[in-house]
């Protein structure tokens, strides 16, 4: 597989696309929260630098949508949850 690899200039880009921008900032959850989401609609996303989600409390959307994405560029620290129960999508057809 010659020619494949990383080099220096693209990795920045690539650890974007991985890890996200962090644009969200940093976010501890300390309580039950759901994301504003759209009922059946897109998926949510979220590009947080640090995310800390505290014990005993979950982390989800507000609505039953196609998704939650969510990227952290910095350090995840997760002792509680993040849930999609009950939370996917209806699509007319199955479209």
């Amino acid at each position: 597989m010659s020619g494949m690899g990383f080099n220096r200039n693209g990795l920045s880009n690539l650890f974007a696309y991985l890890f996200g921008s962090g644009v969200d900032g940093n976010v501890t959850i300390s309580a039950n929260t759901d994301l504003t989401s759209t009922l059946n609609g897109d998926i949510v996303y979220r590009n947080y630098m640090n995310l800390t989600i505290n014990s005993g409390c979950t982390l989800s959307v507000s609505n039953m949508c196609r998704g939650l994405w969510i990227r952290v560029r910095g350090t995840l620290t997760l002792n509680g949850a993040i849930s999609m129960s009950n939370k996917g999508c209806y699509i007319a057809g199955g479209g």
